[in-house]
């Protein structure tokens, strides 16, 4: 964070210079005015071994700044009067970062910047927890701590990409101008959970009433995790590391199910904790789920593969998966190819 309530002149303009490593771009600069509101945003977008002038200009004064990487470098920064750009890094010369590295220390390297295409969607896990300075995520089903999260990170994520149709035109009865299927989503990881949040708008719950582990027969938030995303990377097949978890956002016994899918195996995802709520527009569902139960151990730093996707249905009386929009538009559960890719924040 950067503080510039110290500084003699009023500052409107920022320019920070940044240089990736060997993913592509994961980050954002952030400047804020006297009360913390944000005035603007800008992304990282180079790709691997490119840099990149994150340059911000604005009427308003700049109290405050955030910069947040992923695998990059900070080369500096610059308070450039408005109406002038300056390239901070013009004169920097790039070079393999892998240079006079030992062998293992080029492994290591190499498994933290796996990123799949930015158009599967390249997401943020911010750490929270004691030892944050963003805080901890309770689940209670309010989503007041992931609206708190998200003035601090890149915030929600909408989609609404249609990846799966049989009868993605069946509204549910009496629906009204509800909207009938999109979603939003935040992600957050510490060392014991994988968090996650969803804000559904969906014309008319129908969940699954079986009591089996098929709960995207019905509405259903989801994902796909890679959880190896180094070790089979260019591979378009499933692997033992391909697993993919779902929700069923019912009030009184809101649970998640555990798919294998490589094996087609399922179960209960033991541990997990799930709360859901009702909204005006359709519901929010938050889960902490044990990286133990999905046999990972995670890293700040490491990127994991993933989509995030909503189940529909739009029947009442009925189990069935009708319709599914999700972060990736090429989404194929049998091809983690087409899935995006999440990077664990370190901790600030």
């Amino acid at each position: 964070d950067m503080d510039f309530n110290t500084v003699q002149a009023r500052v409107q303009a920022l320019d920070v210079g940044v240089f990736n490593r060997m993913a592509a771009g994961n980050g954002s600069l952030q400047v804020f005015d006297a009360v913390g509101d944000e005035i603007g945003r800008i992304l990282l977008d180079v790709g691997p071994g490119e840099i990149q002038t994150l340059s911000l200009r604005d009427q308003k004064y700049f109290h405050q700044a955030r910069l947040i990487l992923g695998d990059a470098c900070f080369l500096g920064l610059s308070l450039t009067p408005p109406g002038e750009t300056r390239d901070l890094v013009d004169e920097v010369q790039a070079r393999p970062i892998t240079e006079n590295l030992q062998s293992d220390a080029v492994v290591n390297v190499l498994q933290s910047a796996a990123t799949r295409s930015s158009e599967n969607g390249n997401f943020q896990a911010p750490f929270v927890g004691a030892n944050s300075s963003i805080g901890t995520i309770t689940i209670d089903g309010d989503p007041d701590d992931w609206d708190a999260l998200a003035e601090n990170s890149l915030g929600w994520t909408t989609f609404s990409a249609i990846t799966y149709d049989e009868g993605c035109a069946t509204r549910f009865p009496n629906a009204g101008s509800l909207t009938d299927l999109s979603a939003r989503m935040q992600l957050a990881f510490n060392e014991e959970f994988l968090y996650v949040a969803f804000i559904t708008n969906d014309d008319g719950l129908v969940t699954y009433s079986g009591s089996d582990d098929r709960l995207f027969l019905g509405d259903s938030p989801q994902l796909l995790l890679d959880l190896d995303l180094n070790s089979d990377f260019d591979d378009a097949k499933l692997s033992a590391d391909d697993v993919q978890i779902d929700f069923l956002p019912d009030t009184t016994a809101p649970r998640a199910a555990f798919w294998q899918l490589s094996s087609l195996t399922s179960r209960p995802f033991v541990n997990a904790s799930v709360a859901v709520t009702l909204t005006d527009t359709g519901y929010f569902l938050e889960a902490a789920l044990p990286w133990q139960g999905m046999g990972f151990t995670p890293r700040q730093g490491d990127r994991i593969g993933i989509v995030v996707s909503v189940s529909d249905n739009d029947t009442p009386g009925s189990n069935a998966q009708q319709c599914i929009v999700s972060t990736s538009p090429a989404r194929d559960w049998q091809n983690p190819g087409t899935w995006g890719t999440a990077l664990l924040m370190p901790i600030r």
